[in-house]
């Protein structure tokens, strides 16, 4: 019997040597990881590479919606394989037949799908080629999801499943929620532009804010998701965020570069007829405060009323994306998604937020501004469907209609 206690008491012959006593959890890790670098070093890091990013974003804006378009393709890519990497295990995969080629293959496969027929607009059509991307895109799909089915492997059925369930929740993340981010892109650079801005901006606001009034008037924690969150933080740079999303459109509408739409001419998008919502309106003013405001009209752009409301978003709604984001560095015990950014971190570190604020842009253009007209590039790429006598007929039709 005491031989028996005596193995019982004795650790695991397999545990590995605790040097350090209990094992540190991963608050004290992440502790212990920002201490290695001075807070100075640190911040000088971050704003040299921030001023390095922004230059090339800028650089990037003013060479037109095309080639923003490939930088977001990128990100993509690196986005994916940053999340991908988050739950990859690479002693199993490697007992696991194909697993990075599937993986892989259905992020093409999604990328086919979402942007096949969409970039088709600003791509003269070639015959019959644009009318089979959608069936070949499904070819694509179920060749991929046999070849899924036949690398399932005896003993590894839940890891792959779980993979497989990860790579679909990447897939609807990067793919299909980005989509909107190419919608904002080629509906005018100031619905992919205005958001970004206001989620940095507001994220900024929150820092200096908790750092300033932090837990001096709340005293109960934000989030646990968050520790270093203050409510001070969010609540002040909620107020900041509003006001600077009211003013910032002001400043953005002078640059025709970043108003006006995609086009399949490559200068065009320097000039343009401007909507009407970056045009100056007269507005009468409530009865209730012309006596505040001192006069019973006032004169604004329309943009920065709806700017307000992607405000009230960027402050009040886009930062649970970085908290979701937290919860799923916290779960695996990471610390950055990714190091590529210098003092950053991966790109997902730096887009969590982002996720949420672009898909709102996406959708209040759709439901508030765009307006249902046909458009140049609309009409060629539908003649191009057509066939030869079809499009005499239309040139005929367009003869007699100018002639006339």
């Amino acid at each position: 019997m005491s031989d028996v206690r005596q193995r019982k008491s004795a650790p695991d012959a397999g545990a590995p040597e605790d040097k350090g006593g209990e094992a540190k959890d991963y608050e004290t890790r992440l502790k212990e990881a920002g201490k290695k670098e001075s807070k100075i070093g640190k911040v000088i890091k971050r704003s040299i590479v921030a001023s390095v990013l922004l230059s090339i974003f800028t650089f990037m804006i003013w060479w037109g919606h095309l080639p923003m378009c490939v930088a977001v393709f990128i990100a993509q890519v690196m986005l994916f394989r940053e999340l991908a990497n988050v739950r990859y295990k690479g002693e199993k995969a490697k007992e696991v037949p194909l697993f990075r080629t599937v993986q892989w293959t259905w992020f093409v496969v999604a990328m086919f799908w979402t942007y096949g027929q969409s970039l088709t607009e600003f791509f003269r059509p070639m015959g019959a080629e644009v009318r089979y991307l959608t069936w070949t895109s499904f070819g694509l799909y179920w060749i991929t999801f046999i070849i899924t089915t036949l690398s399932l492997k005896k003993g590894y059925y839940k890891y792959q499943i779980g993979q497989l369930t990860w790579t679909a929740v990447c897939l609807g993340l990067i793919v299909g929620q980005l989509k909107s981010v190419v919608n904002n892109i080629l509906n005018g650079m100031f619905w992919f532009v205005f958001p970004m801005t206001l989620v940095i901006f507001n994220d900024t606001s929150a820092y200096f804010c908790g750092l300033a009034l932090g837990r001096k008037i709340f005293k109960f924690p934000f989030l646990p998701l968050s520790p270093n969150k203050t409510w001070e933080g969010f609540f002040g740079a909620c107020v900041f965020t509003m006001l600077f999303a009211f003013f910032f459109p002001v400043f953005l509408v002078k640059f025709p570069a970043l108003i006006c739409p995609a086009s399949t001419d490559a200068t065009d998008f320097l000039k343009c007829e401007y909507h009407p919502i970056f045009l100056p309106a007269t507005y009468d003013v409530p009865q209730r405060l012309v006596g505040l405001v001192g006069m019973q009209q006032v004169t604004l752009l329309p943009i920065q009323l709806h700017g307000v409301v992607f405000g009230i978003f960027a402050s009040l709604v886009a930062p649970f994306g970085g908290f979701f984001a937290s919860a799923i560095k916290r779960a695996y015990e990471i610390k950055d998604f990714d190091t590529l950014i210098p003092g950053h971190g991966g790109l997902m570190d730096r887009f969590d937020c982002q996720f949420l604020m672009q898909l709102c842009s996406s959708v209040h253009y759709a439901t508030f501004v765009e307006v249902a007209v046909l458009t140049v590039p609309f009409v060629i790429k539908q003649l191009d469907q057509l066939s030869t006598d079809e499009q005499n007929q239309v040139l005929r039709y367009l003869k007699e209609r100018l002639n006339a």
